[in-house]
């Protein structure tokens, strides 16, 4: 299995997995179904992680994420969202740092 980084991406990221820090604990997100430069979906904890990268703001040169975060279909809390808004403005500059902080932000 091989370990994604930044630099080695692929749309179709099956077999493959991102190890994370967070706040001080590495998480390990798995189910990975998309994971490119600007997205990232997977399933994780019982959750469907999306992030994406909008387009940048041509004034101020910034990039800003949008993260959702839902419970998996098919349970009794079917569509309950974890998550859902803008990142902060300040810390995210990559969908790595995006991921982190949908985890962070749901309380994963």
């Amino acid at each position: 299995m091989n370990k994604k980084t930044a630099s080695d991406r692929r749309s179709a990221a099956t077999d493959c997995y991102l190890s994370l820090q967070v706040d001080g604990q590495k998480r390990v997100v798995r189910k990975i179904e998309k994971y490119t430069d600007r997205e990232f979906v997977a399933q994780y904890k019982g959750r469907e992680i999306h992030c994406w990268q909008d387009m940048d703001d041509p004034d101020t040169g910034q990039i800003r994420f949008y993260i959702i975060v839902t419970v998996n279909k098919d349970g009794p809390n079917d569509g309950m969202i974890d998550y859902d808004g803008w990142a902060p403005e300040i810390g995210i500059d990559t969908i790595e740092d995006a991921v982190a902080e949908a985890i962070r932000g749901a309380c994963l």
